[in-house]
Protein backbone atom coordinates (compact mmCIF):
# COMPACT_ATOMS: atom_id res chain seq x y z
CA UNK A 1 0.00 0.00 0.00
CA UNK A 2 2.69 2.11 0.38
CA UNK A 3 4.42 2.09 -2.91
CA UNK A 4 0.74 2.15 -4.58
CA UNK A 5 0.27 5.89 -2.52
CA UNK A 6 3.72 6.95 -3.39
CA UNK A 7 3.02 6.19 -7.23
CA UNK A 8 -0.43 8.02 -6.73
CA UNK A 9 1.51 11.29 -5.38
CA UNK A 10 3.76 11.13 -8.52
CA UNK A 11 1.47 10.19 -11.31
CA UNK A 12 -1.05 13.24 -9.89
CA UNK A 13 1.28 16.59 -10.43
CA UNK A 14 2.08 14.77 -13.73
CA UNK A 15 -1.24 14.48 -14.95
CA UNK A 16 -2.01 18.08 -13.72
CA UNK A 17 0.79 19.29 -15.84
CA UNK A 18 -0.50 17.25 -18.51
CA UNK A 19 -4.04 18.52 -18.72
CA UNK A 20 -2.81 22.35 -17.87
CA UNK A 21 -0.04 22.84 -19.76
CA UNK A 22 -0.73 24.43 -23.55
CA UNK A 23 0.29 22.31 -26.72
CA UNK A 24 3.32 23.36 -28.05
CA UNK A 25 3.06 25.51 -31.32
CA UNK A 26 3.52 23.82 -34.30
CA UNK A 27 6.90 23.93 -36.69
CA UNK A 28 6.82 26.45 -39.50
CA UNK A 29 7.25 24.34 -42.50
CA UNK A 30 8.85 27.28 -44.45
CA UNK A 31 9.91 29.82 -42.03
CA UNK A 32 10.78 32.29 -44.58
CA UNK A 33 9.86 31.55 -48.05
CA UNK A 34 7.06 33.88 -48.38
CA UNK A 35 8.53 36.81 -46.15
CA UNK A 36 11.41 36.46 -48.41
CA UNK A 37 9.41 36.70 -51.77
CA UNK A 38 6.82 39.55 -50.86
CA UNK A 39 9.57 42.25 -50.26
CA UNK A 40 11.01 41.82 -54.80
CA UNK A 41 9.83 42.59 -57.76
CA UNK A 42 8.92 39.72 -60.16
CA UNK A 43 10.67 40.25 -63.03
CA UNK A 44 8.78 37.96 -65.80
CA UNK A 45 9.37 34.93 -67.43
CA UNK A 46 11.03 37.83 -70.58
CA UNK A 47 13.59 38.53 -68.03
CA UNK A 48 15.36 34.82 -68.31
CA UNK A 49 14.37 34.25 -72.25
CA UNK A 50 18.04 35.35 -73.53
CA UNK A 51 20.25 33.53 -75.37
CA UNK A 52 23.10 33.42 -72.68
CA UNK A 53 20.46 32.70 -70.04
CA UNK A 54 17.75 30.39 -70.64
CA UNK A 55 16.93 30.65 -73.80
CA UNK A 56 19.07 29.27 -76.22
CA UNK A 57 18.20 27.23 -78.87
CA UNK A 58 20.84 24.72 -78.67
CA UNK A 59 20.73 22.78 -75.26
CA UNK A 60 24.00 21.79 -73.37
CA UNK A 61 24.71 18.48 -71.75
CA UNK A 62 24.79 19.13 -68.49
CA UNK A 63 22.27 20.85 -66.51
CA UNK A 64 21.63 24.33 -66.62
CA UNK A 65 21.14 23.38 -69.83
CA UNK A 66 20.21 27.10 -71.02
CA UNK A 67 17.02 26.40 -72.98
CA UNK A 68 14.98 25.68 -69.96
CA UNK A 69 12.75 29.13 -71.02
CA UNK A 70 12.07 27.54 -74.34
CA UNK A 71 11.25 24.09 -72.93
CA UNK A 72 8.53 26.18 -70.65
CA UNK A 73 7.32 27.87 -73.53
CA UNK A 74 6.88 25.37 -76.05
CA UNK A 75 6.05 22.03 -74.19
CA UNK A 76 5.02 22.92 -70.48
CA UNK A 77 1.21 23.76 -69.90
CA UNK A 78 1.50 26.60 -67.29
CA UNK A 79 2.46 28.58 -70.34
CA UNK A 80 -0.81 27.89 -71.79
CA UNK A 81 -2.75 28.77 -67.95
CA UNK A 82 -3.37 32.64 -68.86
CA UNK A 83 -4.93 31.67 -72.35
CA UNK A 84 -7.32 28.92 -70.96
CA UNK A 85 -8.94 31.73 -69.50
CA UNK A 86 -10.02 32.99 -72.73
CA UNK A 87 -9.89 30.09 -74.91
CA UNK A 88 -13.60 28.82 -75.80
CA UNK A 89 -12.96 25.91 -77.74
CA UNK A 90 -10.81 24.15 -75.14
CA UNK A 91 -10.19 20.12 -75.44
CA UNK A 92 -11.83 19.38 -72.56
CA UNK A 93 -14.86 21.44 -73.89
CA UNK A 94 -14.76 23.92 -70.55
CA UNK A 95 -16.24 27.14 -71.29
CA UNK A 96 -14.21 29.67 -69.25
CA UNK A 97 -16.35 32.28 -69.76
CA UNK A 98 -19.85 29.93 -68.97
CA UNK A 99 -17.88 29.34 -65.55
CA UNK A 100 -17.86 33.25 -65.09
CA UNK A 101 -21.34 33.69 -65.72
CA UNK A 102 -22.28 31.37 -63.67
CA UNK A 103 -19.88 32.56 -60.55
CA UNK A 104 -21.36 36.26 -61.98
CA UNK A 105 -17.76 36.73 -62.67
CA UNK A 106 -18.11 39.20 -65.54
CA UNK A 107 -14.55 38.24 -67.47
CA UNK A 108 -12.18 35.67 -66.05
CA UNK A 109 -8.81 37.00 -67.46
CA UNK A 110 -9.00 39.91 -65.32
CA UNK A 111 -11.02 38.05 -62.29
CA UNK A 112 -8.65 37.92 -59.18
CA UNK A 113 -10.24 35.11 -58.32
CA UNK A 114 -9.23 33.05 -61.05
CA UNK A 115 -5.63 34.83 -62.09
CA UNK A 116 -4.82 33.78 -58.90
CA UNK A 117 -4.03 30.21 -60.41
CA UNK A 118 -4.30 31.10 -63.90
CA UNK A 119 -1.07 33.68 -63.86
CA UNK A 120 1.38 34.86 -61.26
CA UNK A 121 -1.15 37.90 -60.16
CA UNK A 122 1.03 40.04 -58.06
CA UNK A 123 0.60 43.78 -56.91
CA UNK A 124 1.61 46.25 -59.69
CA UNK A 125 4.04 47.74 -57.46
CA UNK A 126 5.83 44.09 -57.37
CA UNK A 127 5.70 43.64 -61.11
CA UNK A 128 9.58 44.44 -62.89
CA UNK A 129 9.43 46.01 -66.22
CA UNK A 130 9.33 42.87 -68.26
CA UNK A 131 6.52 41.77 -66.04
CA UNK A 132 3.46 40.42 -68.29
CA UNK A 133 0.49 39.05 -66.46
CA UNK A 134 -0.55 37.07 -69.67
CA UNK A 135 2.82 34.68 -69.46
CA UNK A 136 0.54 32.53 -67.89
CA UNK A 137 2.53 30.86 -64.93
CA UNK A 138 6.33 31.19 -65.69
CA UNK A 139 9.30 31.52 -63.74
CA UNK A 140 8.79 33.49 -61.02
CA UNK A 141 5.82 31.70 -60.67
CA UNK A 142 7.77 28.69 -59.28
CA UNK A 143 11.31 30.12 -58.71
CA UNK A 144 9.82 33.39 -56.98
CA UNK A 145 10.77 36.91 -57.37
CA UNK A 146 13.81 36.93 -59.34
CA UNK A 147 14.76 40.82 -58.52
CA UNK A 148 17.80 40.35 -56.25
CA UNK A 149 19.20 36.80 -57.69
CA UNK A 150 18.55 37.69 -61.51
CA UNK A 151 22.04 38.54 -61.96
CA UNK A 152 23.66 37.50 -59.17
CA UNK A 153 22.33 33.36 -60.08
CA UNK A 154 24.73 33.05 -62.86
CA UNK A 155 28.03 34.24 -61.13
CA UNK A 156 30.98 31.57 -60.43
CA UNK A 157 30.55 31.00 -56.53
CA UNK A 158 26.93 32.30 -56.16
CA UNK A 159 25.22 29.66 -54.72
CA UNK A 160 21.29 28.53 -54.27
CA UNK A 161 21.25 28.91 -50.64
CA UNK A 162 22.31 32.94 -51.53
CA UNK A 163 19.26 33.45 -54.20
CA UNK A 164 17.09 31.62 -51.09
CA UNK A 165 18.02 34.39 -49.04
CA UNK A 166 17.01 36.90 -51.23
CA UNK A 167 13.24 36.02 -52.56
CA UNK A 168 14.28 32.71 -54.59
CA UNK A 169 11.64 29.73 -53.67
CA UNK A 170 13.34 26.46 -52.58
CA UNK A 171 11.97 24.11 -54.99
CA UNK A 172 15.13 21.29 -54.07
CA UNK A 173 13.47 21.22 -50.84
CA UNK A 174 10.45 18.34 -52.16
CA UNK A 175 7.98 19.39 -48.98
CA UNK A 176 8.09 23.07 -50.33
CA UNK A 177 7.93 22.12 -54.25
CA UNK A 178 4.54 20.05 -53.16
CA UNK A 179 3.26 23.19 -51.11
CA UNK A 180 3.82 25.32 -54.53
CA UNK A 181 1.95 22.72 -56.53
CA UNK A 182 -0.65 22.12 -54.32
CA UNK A 183 -1.55 25.55 -53.52
CA UNK A 184 -3.34 25.97 -56.52
CA UNK A 185 -3.87 22.13 -58.13
CA UNK A 186 -5.28 21.64 -54.91
CA UNK A 187 -7.07 24.54 -54.35
CA UNK A 188 -10.47 24.56 -56.02
CA UNK A 189 -13.89 25.61 -54.48
CA UNK A 190 -17.12 23.32 -54.36
CA UNK A 191 -18.72 26.56 -56.26
CA UNK A 192 -16.33 26.45 -58.83
CA UNK A 193 -16.57 22.90 -59.52
CA UNK A 194 -20.24 22.96 -59.69
CA UNK A 195 -19.76 25.81 -62.27
CA UNK A 196 -18.13 23.52 -65.06
CA UNK A 197 -13.97 24.38 -63.41
CA UNK A 198 -12.19 20.62 -63.75
CA UNK A 199 -12.17 18.86 -60.36
CA UNK A 200 -8.30 18.97 -59.17
CA UNK A 201 -8.85 16.66 -56.70
CA UNK A 202 -7.42 14.01 -59.14
CA UNK A 203 -4.28 15.77 -58.79
CA UNK A 204 -1.50 13.43 -57.93
CA UNK A 205 1.98 15.08 -57.60
CA UNK A 206 4.13 12.39 -58.51
CA UNK A 207 2.65 11.56 -61.41
CA UNK A 208 1.95 14.72 -62.76
CA UNK A 209 5.75 16.08 -61.99
CA UNK A 210 7.00 12.84 -63.80
CA UNK A 211 5.13 13.77 -66.91
CA UNK A 212 5.79 17.23 -66.82
CA UNK A 213 8.66 18.19 -70.02
CA UNK A 214 11.87 18.89 -67.66
CA UNK A 215 13.59 21.63 -67.54
CA UNK A 216 15.23 20.55 -64.69
CA UNK A 217 17.29 17.55 -62.91
CA UNK A 218 16.53 15.59 -60.03
CA UNK A 219 19.63 13.77 -58.21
Amino acid sequence: MRHTAWAAVVVLPIAVAILVAPPAPAPRLAPTAAEAQSAFKYTGSASCAASNCHGNTKAKADYPKLNENIVWLQKDKHAKAYETLTNEKLKSKVSPSGIGKKLSIAKVDTSERCLSCHAVNVKAELRGPKFDVTDGVHCDGCHGPAEKWLEPHAEKGWTHEQSVKVGMYDTKSFLLRAEKCVSCHLAIENEMVAAGHPDLLAFELDTFSATMPPHWRDR
